[in-house]
């Protein structure tokens, strides 16, 4: 009879086991869940370093107008590569102080590029405010303004934003390349 007591005990202690561990992977699979939904209602980038746009606004953007969100990503990431080659320029015509003329006839080109993308970046962070606070205050209106302007806006940011891709391209060509970008690369 302690025989029979032993083997019950033992079994219902795998079946107990069994049932604690399904539990945890229930769990572990809705907290999982819950993190993803979490995460497509927010953008991936919620602060620009060179677009002095809200996290609020941002969100927004990323939320009701995608096609801006984008622009305003693609806008930042050309102001970035500026910026880098502004400073690698900087270092070659302290590196090599004779060979300024070839140095400042490049900076030249980039800093034209770089305040002709300040201004469209400065004009899209007006326009969006503009769209953010007109939704705030009144969905219907802030949705109509957002149809009537949204496509000029980004018209004009394409236009930029091809000028200076068409130098920028080369830039991009140079740069090392991350393990996420190779793997991209071969899947794409």
């Amino acid at each position: 009879m302690n025989k029979q007591v032993h083997k019950t005990t033992g079994a219902s202690a795998i079946v107990l086991i069994l049932i604690l561990v399904l539990l945890l992977c229930s769990a572990g699979g809705g907290f999982i869940a819950w993190k993803r939904i979490q995460k497509k209602n927010l953008p991936p980038i919620a602060t620009f370093e060179h677009i002095a746009l809200k996290e609020d606004v941002v969100t927004f953007t990323f939320k009701i107008i995608p096609p801006l969100y984008h622009r305003l990503v693609w806008l930042n990431m050309e102001l970035t590569l500026i910026d880098q080659e502004l400073t690698r320029l900087d270092n070659l015509e302290s590196d090599f102080p004779d060979q300024n003329k070839v140095v400042k006839a490049e900076r030249t080109l980039w800093k034209r590029l770089n305040k002709d993308i300040l201004a469209t970046t400065e004009l899209v962070e007006k326009q969006t405010d503009s769209f953010y606070v007109s939704y705030m205050v009144n969905h219907q209106k802030g949705k109509a303004l957002i149809e009537d302007k949204l496509e000029a806006l980004t018209q004009q940011v394409d236009n930029t934003l091809e000028v200076v891709r068409s130098e920028t391209g080369r830039l991009k060509i140079n740069r090392k390349k991350s393990f996420k970008d190779k793997i991209r690369d071969i899947f794409s």
